[in-house]
């Protein structure tokens, strides 16, 4: 059979005995003689009593070292029986899975907790450094990717610090700017045209302010005429027609 999952396999677990080795290095570097608290490592089957002190390295809480090393150790011994026994056995991956997502949602949630507090705090800070009037003016402009692109923890994090009134005009999700460059060329663009939609389209009527923010949004500038006729076309055709999603008009 085809054996090059072997080289993948072995690849792989280098790479997680390595994550493993620098983790259970950095917690030994730290370790003092005051009572801060144990942690029991094990490396290559070596128990040890470690205590530990996260001053320097900033390492996570002791929880959190204690669920990393132990799910590092559960994925090195499933590698390691696969590359003995000479095949992965799905049953024992499923169980592996399953064992660890609660380790998985334990450091995901510590992670997402650190990034929540330090991001906000930062950003605060540069809000009242900028002021009341110049944060108002404010475009947020943030990188991602599809899978990400309609919900994320930066995105939710200026919808709550951005004044309510420019949640919808002033964050930008894009796939585009690979570098400050590109960024600032994609906001001129769009605040650019918004501009110039304000002198072609106008906004006096609702009418007149959908085209004008269609010209720079993720909306269509044709889609408040088009999808009224879609639905009449789709009726003429005997297809039936979904109003109740989502319009965008």
């Amino acid at each position: 059979g085809d054996l090059s999952w072997r080289q993948s396999l072995t690849e792989y677990l280098r790479s997680v005995r390595m994550f493993r080795g620098s983790l259970v290095n950095a917690v030994k570097a730290e370790a003092v003689t005051e009572d801060t608290g144990k942690l029991s490592l094990s490396s290559q089957g070596e128990d040890a009593e470690e205590s530990i002190s996260r001053s320097s390295l900033n390492l996570p809480p002791f929880e959190i070292q204690k669920t990393m090393l132990a799910m590092l150790t559960s994925v090195i011994e499933f590698c390691e029986t696969c590359l003995c026994k000479g095949y992965i056995n799905v049953e024992r991956w499923k169980k592996l899975n399953n064992d660890n997502f609660p380790r998985i949602k334990k450091c995901m949630k510590a992670a997402a907790n650190a990034q929540a507090d330090a991001c906000v705090r930062q950003i605060t800070q540069w809000k009242n450094m900028m002021g009341a009037k110049e944060w108002r003016d404010l475009y947020v402009i943030i990188p991602t990717v599809w899978a990400v692109d309609g919900e994320n923890p930066r995105k939710s994090m200026f919808r709550q610090l951005l004044d309510e009134d420019r949640v919808d005009s002033h964050i930008i999700t894009t796939e585009f700017p690979r570098d400050h460059g590109e960024a600032r060329t994609l906001l001129g663009r769009i605040v650019g045209d918004r501009a110039i939609g304000r002198f072609v389209f106008g906004d006096e009527t609702k009418e007149q302010r959908i085209k004008t923010i269609s010209l720079s949004s993720t909306v269509d500038v044709v889609q408040d005429d088009a999808l009224p006729l879609i639905w009449d076309a789709l009726e003429s055709h005997g297809c039936p027609v979904r109003k109740n999603r989502s319009s965008n008009v």
